[in-house]
């Protein structure tokens, strides 16, 4: 039987909180000099749920090497256990404001299909200098994107296939893969990029509430995610505080 409260517990010790710009600035820099495969992730509410519903995503967390706190959900429930939830360091603006730091970088992305794949390679090209070398869909097997990357080095690697299956495949890559990389597991970003989805106004982001500007823009495909998965979440946190 899963454990919500030693699950929970463990990711959020894994957590990366970032208080201000100079820390993830220092994260950025540290980033640039690996030497060896690395993993960056983000942790939401929709990620926590997961952690219970999906025993196998739990084992993918343990491999991340950098874990950031993504959405409104993680800054209630650090709150509720006396933690301090840093900034919000969403996907959406973070990894744009990350590929800037590398431009002329080789990067491959498997994400998505391919008419969106296709304007996301125009727009890292045209507006931030990066080079996309090897691109694919999001919809192959685990093996399929280890075969695209075992005789290619590339310096950044974006998958954008949605929870948990990038982060299975960002942790059979970094124990497979020979050279430094950085391994991104990064959601709809890449449909960010093709401007497949719009961005909520600048004001819902600052509050942590995009979440419902994207649920009034899909509520059906995100009833689940957003209304009982959100639930599901408070509940689960109260349960978890309790515990605690």
């Amino acid at each position: 039987m899963i454990n919500l409260s030693s699950h929970w517990s463990y990711a959020i010790s894994k957590l990366d909180i970032i208080e201000s710009s100079k820390k993830e600035d220092e994260m950025l820099a540290n980033i640039s000099i690996i030497d060896k495969p690395i993993v960056l992730g983000f942790l939401n509410a929709h990620g926590f749920n997961m952690l219970l519903d999906t025993p196998s995503f739990f084992e993918s967390i343990k491999c991340m090497d950098i874990i950031l706190r993504d959405g409104k959900g993680l800054d209630i429930l650090l709150r509720m256990l006396g933690k301090e939830p840093g900034n919000n360091m969403n996907g959406t603006d973070f990894i744009p404001e990350l590929l800037k730091k590398h431009k002329g970088k080789r990067i491959a992305i498997f994400a998505t299909e391919d008419s969106y794949l296709n304007k996301a390679k125009k727009t890292l090209a045209e507006n931030m200098s990066i080079d996309v070398v090897v691109a694919d869909n999001g919809f192959n097997s685990d093996e399929y994107y280890l075969s695209q990357l075992e005789n290619t080095s590339v310096d950044i690697i974006l998958l954008g296939m949605g929870m948990p299956k990038q982060e299975r495949i960002a942790c059979m890559l970094k124990r497979e893969l020979n050279y430094p990389t950085v391994i991104i597991c990064g959601g709809a970003i890449v449909d960010f990029l093709a401007g497949r989805f719009s961005r909520a106004p600048r004001w819902m982001r600052r509050i942590g509430m995009e979440w419902l500007y994207r649920f009034i823009l899909e509520p059906r495909r995100l009833f689940k995610r957003y209304v009982y998965g959100n639930i599901l979440f408070i509940f689960r946190a109260v349960i978890h505080k309790a515990k605690q």
